[in-house]
């Protein structure tokens, strides 16, 4: 026996790497992970999320969300099923609906807000419905001037700009300037240059925006020539797989695309940004059902994406991946109901002291200074499912009331040497200090050359009785050794430190 050896394992900011050989993946990345994220140095499991009020309506599904005004000013919440609008009062969701055709669940319904005379409006669209508004007051207004239907809408140059106008799978269609009950026939453009479908488009700022087909990126910049925008193409690459898988976030846009990988657009250049869990993607996704998919954003202090894909051979919105914008750390989640809308919410109001949860080490996780709290409580992202409710995201630790189980591995390690053995005796595992109970499993897998299909030999510890804790075990060789800790969690200030695992080389005679 030869002597003692110490092999960390530490947080894996990294998040999960599936581009690498399970054998080669790098400290700071994990084999595999589900429900669990690493924020500020620290992991834990994902956020959970309670009710925002009662059940709009019975088995009719979210579809999406608007807001109007901002949290600093007047504001409001609007969500959107198959059939009808509700507006948050701060307790209930009152109908809004107006003149609505019902719509399938593969015709998400997009909003965007249009000073109109002075007035603040909040516009929609989807496939089956022309552009109408709503002025914060009353109903929805079908809007004069014969708007089209269409994919998504976004406002740029005191223009409303509309993709996949009236039907037309390669047109995009703009308003009259600052009125946006004039639609003239001939603001149009069919970005014919290439030949794929217009899928959705973002607005930069006051005078350009993207417009997103299949597979190109284009910028609509605004002129003052007789055409209101000059049309860029900008790159062909995989674009979104839905007009609701865009996400805008200070001033870039980031979207799920087509081959299972994130991009960005910041006006100038694409990139691809986030690609490690593309076997994850390719195994779960439902690509027949990709207009179910959506995204939204948790302004932590590192910036969290998320997006919600429809599971394939189920199609109900119950996966999720979650991307790091300062770590780059892509998670996989799974979520306790079927999630089909989601949006950043305007009108959602500041925390108290009675309504904060958890611990002061647990909430440092979202907030990281006194300031903090109060800005960050007010973009809590809202999510409504297939049975017609809704709920704040970020908030609590579970799935409304259903236990969220977390868990992750390290990738295979030769602590050794791939041309040695080893005798392991235990693993020690550094955890903060739960308040309430929180039993974790620990499961270790030894083997001597990969191809074996060694059992899982498991152990199990309390974390609210200790930060630091040893699991034994009697006997155990072989070259490689992979890690997996698992559990259930109902707390909100769980926190995993790192570990390391204790091993003796072995003599090979």
């Amino acid at each position: 026996m030869r002597g003692r050896t110490k092999l960390p394992l530490v947080i894996a900011p990294g998040g999960v790497d599936e581009l690498s050989n399970v054998t080669a993946i790098p400290p700071g990345k994990l084999l595999a992970s589900s429900n669990f994220v690493t924020r500020n140095g620290v992991g834990r499991p994902r956020p959970g999320y309670t009710a925002m009020g009662s059940q709009v309506a019975t088995a009719d599904r979210i579809i999406g969300f608007g807001s109007r005004g901002s949290a600093s000013t007047e504001s409001n919440d609007v969500a959107h099923t198959l059939t009808a609008a509700y507006n948050w009062t701060d307790s209930a969701w009152p109908a809004i609906t107006g003149t609505w055709t019902a719509s399938a669940v593969d015709e998400p319904v997009r909003f965007a807000q249009y000073i109109q005379s002075g007035a603040l409006w909040l516009l929609r669209i989807n496939p089956q419905n022309a552009v109408n508004h709503w002025t914060g007051t009353g109903s929805f207004a079908v809007t004069a001037g014969s708007p089209p239907t269409g994919r998504d809408i976004t406002v740029t140059n005191g223009r409303a700009l509309v993709a996949r106008a009236g039907g037309n799978v390669y047109r995009y269609q703009w308003s009259g300037f600052n009125d946006v009950t004039s639609w003239p026939a001939g603001n149009t453009n069919d970005l014919s240059e290439t030949p794929d479908e217009a899928v959705g488009c973002r607005a930069f700022g006051p005078l350009s925006a993207a417009c997103y087909k299949e597979d190109s990126v284009w910028l609509a910049t605004a002129q003052s020539a007789a055409a209101a925008f000059q049309f860029q193409l900008i790159a062909n690459v995989p674009g979104p797989v839905s007009p609701s898988a865009i996400i805008p976030y200070r001033g870039v846009h980031y979207w799920l695309a087509k081959d299972n990988a994130i991009y960005r657009f910041d006006g100038s250049r694409v990139d691809a940004v986030g690609q490690s869990l593309a076997t994850t993607m390719a195994n779960t996704f439902d690509w027949p059902n990709r207009m179910r998919t959506h995204g939204f954003v948790l302004p932590t202090t590192e910036g969290e994406l998320w997006f919600v894909y429809p599971l394939a051979g189920d199609a109900t919105n119950t996966r999720a991946i979650s991307f790091n914008l300062t770590t780059g750390a892509m998670t996989p989640h799974t979520l306790a109901h079927g999630i089909t809308a989601s949006n950043e919410g305007a009108g959602i109001p500041a925390l108290t002291w009675d309504s904060l949860t958890g611990t002061w080490d647990g909430l440092g996780g979202s907030y990281a200074t006194w300031d903090a709290m109060g800005s960050v409580a007010t973009r809590v992202a809202l999510i409504g499912d297939v049975n017609g409710n809704i709920y704040r995201f970020n908030s609590g630790a579970t799935d409304a009331g259903t236990a969220i189980p977390w868990a992750f591995t390290h990738g295979w390690r030769a602590p050794t040497g791939a041309d040695k053995r080893f005798y392991f005796d235990g693993i020690e595992s550094y955890w903060a200090k739960t308040t309430a109970a929180l039993t974790v499993t620990v499961g270790i897998t030894v083997t001597n050359d990969l191809s074996d299909s060694d059992s899982e030999v498991t152990g199990t510890f309390d974390i609210s009785t200790a930060s630091n804790h040893l699991t034994t075990l009697v006997d155990t060789r072989g070259t490689w050794l992979k890690i997996r800790h698992a559990a259930s969690s109902a707390t909100t200030d769980t926190e995993h430190r790192g570990a390391q695992v204790n091993v003796w080389e072995q003599s090979m005679r």
